[in-house]
């Protein structure tokens, strides 16, 4: 613990000295516009400058994250003046910036053996320090005290490994030891502070703190980084703050002077002309753009660095500028689009992992244009497709189609003749058309250079969008000669990434771009209760300007939800997944055309809805995880223009989350009941159903939203090893023996097909007469003939003398014999479930309660390192009522009735009697405690608020005991069981109507 909070403390101090050294975004406006002038020198330029002014540029080079260009400036300084100390220093810091830690060890081993000072050494101490290779730092230390342990430097050092390894009583002497030497001092002083701090006395430490920056003018950078990590860590943001702008305005001053003695320097030397075969052009040089932010975030155990620098790649295929200039009219690449280009024209498996607007499909279309054959584009999103298609340039226009169920047989058999041709370098198609044997044969013949799966997460079963239909891909690469994949998505953590090389059967190389889009503002709220979380929905609402998301976690809240907008001013309309097509569409389209301002929704509603201009949205109550809550989020502000995301919380949402969580991970006894639901539809290896069918529980108020989900169960039993997921398969199939032709005598290319076939025509009794028909259950089909339902689609489709017709395609399911430790493993496999739900919950919470900046929060889990925002999230900007610890105020009320009268009863009874429609057990608890939830307000019934004075667990009971009593009964003809008075319901409120 004491390691981590030492580590905390150095990570904050180098954030400052790892940046770029233009100033954030947060720094005041008049420190910003001085960082326009900035070093700049070309190839050429910089050979002509003076040793020394090199070796400057290229440090600020390397601080400012372009270490492609510092290296170059480092090569020139090698050919021109040797290797020297200075050159093999900044070669060291060099490497140490890029985290190489070979080349750190060549670098001083080549300064060491050249340059043996003690200075020396005591700096390759302090690299090793940082690099946390603590065995060989100490034995490094432990000769150099032996050497020169008179030396200051080599005394600080020590002191500063006693304070890393826990030892603060040595440190504590040196230090303390120097300040009795110096009288004063800021680096003493400041050690005193981290030693306080760390010991437990936050006291000392702002003591200590307040000695040491009595003026801030007069500290180094160095000292300042220090200084301001100290004052964060110590609840001083204001403080901090100042720190990190008077660092700033040193940054801006060195690179202003640095610049000026450059261009001052270029003043002097006679002009040269350049060499083309060796040096890039001056203009292009001169215009490279501001190097990015280098990101650094506090440590955590599963944090996983950004799998490769995407920032300054170029594309190494000369063909990729000139295309994108002739054929698309842009004249640069953004962030990522290059490094992706690189990776497919070069065969690579490639994972493309790109926030949303960071042109992930200008990737694939150029490099269609560049690659031999056909690019085959896998997408769920009809619609999406076929937007790409329409604006794409003429020249690859012409060249591309798209291949779904919207064409007619003509049309169909024409765009197979096209790709089967090779005319085409685009195909679009959904997933589930992989299934089809004719499109896979036309495939083949056109020659496919590369397949693009678009929202790739869909794979992943633990990922937030799962799409059984993603199954067909992996299947299907061997049948197109394995060409290289390009998976692409806007978020995945790097647990996923994992996931989705496992799940295609492929080593993606990751290729990660920063999530980081500062036109979201992120907010959380905590809020006392889910009545006040929906008066802060409607005030939120009514609000923010333009149109906006409320995502909810039931179906129920969607619905109520929207309506308690609509009855609040705010037009509203709900969308889940158990609303009928035709409603659930009608919705949506209100919404895209801004009838509706705002939709209700669950996470049924997102993914593929092309909308740029949502402003707003609202997260009633937490995702199921932090990636889960970054892919709804993002879906805000597409647009590039400002957007606010609020997650609404309780202290009770851990529990609830926590229920959740636990109902997904299952136990043992409920596997069983999967199990066997599942071998009630199968027919030998075989099931082919809708899982849905399996209900794991029932109660008299079962809300469909928290029962376990039976999809769990079966992702759980495959992960046991006891079955196997394929596909969605059709549950059976249509045969229609077409009139008698040449093709009788068809013959397949496989003599295994043709046994296969011949034993299918003797089981399933077909004959040759003309218009016989047959129907065909899959899995009898397959479970007899030993195949799957991919090769008996694939049978029936090749047979040209019979018509095959699927039926409806379900989950399909492979069941394997269940062996003597199949519950062992069950066990085990349900423990990391367990675990995973936990975490997530865990996590997504911490993203809620805690005091960090929420967009490097939403970064670390993506697995990117990334410096605080300043001004993106109500933490950096102090607006956060979690930020300073402090739990949301619960406004004092006036203290409820914990008994519940016959009278109470009464009016329970009388007010769902006069509702003017039904009402669930929820909604009429509302209306008698006067929620703002509830859809019957004061307007439309006498009975709005009745037992406001009433605890709402009593109120609760009071409906139970009705219905216990046969005075009211639950209606279950409905999706959600309703209220309904009884005929002895009915004569008691008639006789409580005549008693008044």
């Amino acid at each position: 613990h004491l390691y981590y909070r030492h580590i905390r403390i150095a990570l904050l101090s180098r954030r400052m000295c790892l940046q770029s050294t233009t100033p954030s975004v947060s720094m005041t406006e008049d420190i910003a516009p001085v960082t326009s002038s900035r070093p700049h020198a070309t190839h050429e330029e910089t050979a002509c400058l003076p040793v020394k002014l090199q070796l400057r540029f290229a440090a600020w080079l390397r601080l400012s994250g372009q270490f492609a260009r510092a290296s170059e400036v480092l090569e020139i300084v090698s050919r021109s003046a040797g290797e020297s100390a200075g050159l093999l220093d900044e070669r060291a810091a060099h490497a140490l910036a890029r985290r190489d830690v070979p080349a750190v060890h060549a670098a001083w081993d080549a300064r060491l053996a050249s340059f043996p000072a003690p200075s020396a050494r005591a700096s390759f101490a302090r690299a090793l320090l940082e690099l946390g290779e603590m065995d060989d730092v100490s034995q490094l230390a432990e000769e150099l005290l032996a050497d020169h342990g008179d030396l200051t430097t080599v005394q600080s050092l020590y002191a500063e490994i006693a304070l890393q390894g826990g030892d603060l009583a040595t440190a504590h002497d040196f230090w303390s030891a120097q300040l009795e030497k110096e009288g004063s001092g800021v680096t003493p002083t400041l050690a005193m502070a981290r030693i306080a701090l760390l010991s437990g006395d936050p006291e000392e430490a702002r003591a200590a703190l307040d000695r040491a920056v009595t003026d801030p003018g007069a500290l180094s950078p160095a000292q300042l980084g220090t200084a301001s990590a100290l004052a964060e860590l110590l609840g001083q943001p204001m403080r901090a703050q100042m720190l990190r702008l008077r660092y700033a305005e040193l940054e801006v001053a060195r690179t202003v002077a640095l610049a000026a003695e450059i261009d001052e320097a270029l003043e002097r030397t006679p002009k040269m002309t350049p060499i083309a075969s060796e040096m890039p052009s001056p203009q292009a040089d001169r215009q490279l753009p501001p190097a990015p932010v280098a990101p650094i975030r506090e440590p955590e155990s599963d944090l996983i660095a950004m799998e490769t620098s995407q920032g300054d790649a170029t594309p190494t295929d000369p063909r990729v500028m000139e295309t994108l200039r002739e054929v698309f009219g842009h004249e640069e690449l953004l962030p990522g689009q290059a490094a992706v280009i690189n990776q497919v024209l070069g065969g690579k498996d490639t994972l493309a992992i790109l926030p949303t607007g960071a042109g992930k499909s200008l990737i694939f279309q150029l490099s269609a244009l560049l690659l031999p054959g056909t690019t085959l584009v896998l997408s769920p999103l009809i619609a999406l497709m076929k937007d790409q298609l329409d604006g794409l340039p003429p020249a690859l226009r012409q060249q591309s189609l798209l291949v779904n169920s919207t064409l007619s047989p003509d049309e169909q058999r024409s765009a197979l003749d096209d790709i089967a041709s090779g005319r085409m370098k685009l195909v679009y198609a959904a997933p589930e058309r992989l299934r089809q044997p004719a499109f896979l044969r036309a495939l083949r013949q056109g020659d496919v250079s590369l397949v693009v799966v678009d929202e790739a997460h869909c794979i992943s079963l633990w990922g937030h969008d799962f799409r059984p239909d993603y199954l067909s891909i992996p299947a299907s690469l061997p049948e197109l000669s394995n060409p290289p994949l390009l998976a692409m998505t806007a978020t995945a953590s790097p647990a996923t990434a994992s996931s989705l090389s496992a799940a295609f059967h492929r080593e993606l190389d990751v290729v990660r771009t920063s999530s980081f889009r500062p036109n979201l503002f992120y907010a959380a709220e905590r809020l006392n209760s889910k009545e006040e979380k929906a008066r802060r929905v409607i005030a939120l609402c009514r609000e923010l300007p333009g149109q906006g998301i409320v995502y909810v976690s039931s179906r129920r809240d969607a619905e109520n939800l929207a309506g308690v907008l609509g009855d609040n001013g705010v037009k509203a309309v709900p969308y889940h997944a158990g609303l009928d097509r035709g409603r659930r569409s009608e919705n949506q389209d209100r919404f895209m055309s801004g009838t509706a301002r705002v939709v209700v929704a669950t996470v049924a509603f997102g993914m593929g809805i092309d909308k740029s201009d949502v402003r707003f949205i609202i997260h009633f109550s937490p995702s199921t995880s932090l990636e889960a809550y970054a892919q709804e989020s993002g879906r805000a502000g597409r647009d590039g223009d400002d957007s606010r995301c609020v997650l609404l919380f309780t202290s009770s949402d851990r529990a609830t989350q926590t229920r959740l969580a636990n109902r997904d991970a299952l136990n043992l006894d409920t596997l069983r009941q999967v199990f066997t639901g599942i071998k009630r539809h199968a027919v030998g290896s075989w099931a082919i159903f809708e899982p849905s069918r399996i209900v794991l529980s029932t109660g008299p108020d079962d809300d469909p939203d928290d029962r376990p989900d039976p999809r769990i169960g079966i992702g759980l039993l495959e992960q046991g090893g006891l079955l196997e997921r394929h596909p969605n398969a059709p549950v059976s199939w249509s045969l229609t023996r077409l009139a008698s032709s040449a093709d009788d005598a068809y013959a397949f290319v496989s003599a295994d097909d043709d046994t296969l076939w011949s034993t299918f025509v003797a089981w399933a009794n077909l004959s040759d007469t003309p218009g016989q028909r047959a129907t065909i259950q899959t899995t009898a089909a397959c479970s007899t003939l030993g195949v799957s339902p991919e090769t008996l689609a694939r049978i029936l489709d090749e047979h040209p003398a019979w018509e095959a017709r699927e039926g409806d395609r379900m989950t399909c399911l492979k069941l394997f014999p269940v062996e003597a430790n199949a519950g062992a493993r069950l066990q085990r496999v349900l423990d990391e479930a367990a675990h995973r739900a936990r975490d997530r919950v865990d996590r997504t919470m911490t993203y809620a309660e805690g005091r960090r900046c929420r967009h490097a929060e939403l970064a670390a889990h993506l697995g990117e390192r990334l410096t605080p925002c300043g001004i993106a999230c109500d933490v950096c900007t102090g607006e956060s009522a979690s930020a300073s610890g402090a739990p949301a105020r619960r406004q004092a009320g006036p203290r409820k009735r914990s008994q519940a009268t016959a009278a109470d009863a009464e009016t329970a009874l009388k007010a769902l009697a006069t509702a003017p429609f039904p009402v669930a057990k929820t909604g009429l608890t509302r209306l008698l405690e006067g929620s703002i939830q509830s859809r019957i307000q004061a307007d439309r019934s006498a009975f709005f608020g009745a037992l406001a004075d009433l605890q709402k667990s009593k109120i609760e009971a009071i409906i139970d005991a009705l219905v216990e009593e046969n005075v009211l009964v639950y209606d279950r003809s409905r999706e959600f069981p309703v209220l309904r008075v009884t005929e002895e319901g009915a004569a008691r409120v008639r006789r409580a109507f005549e008693a008044d």
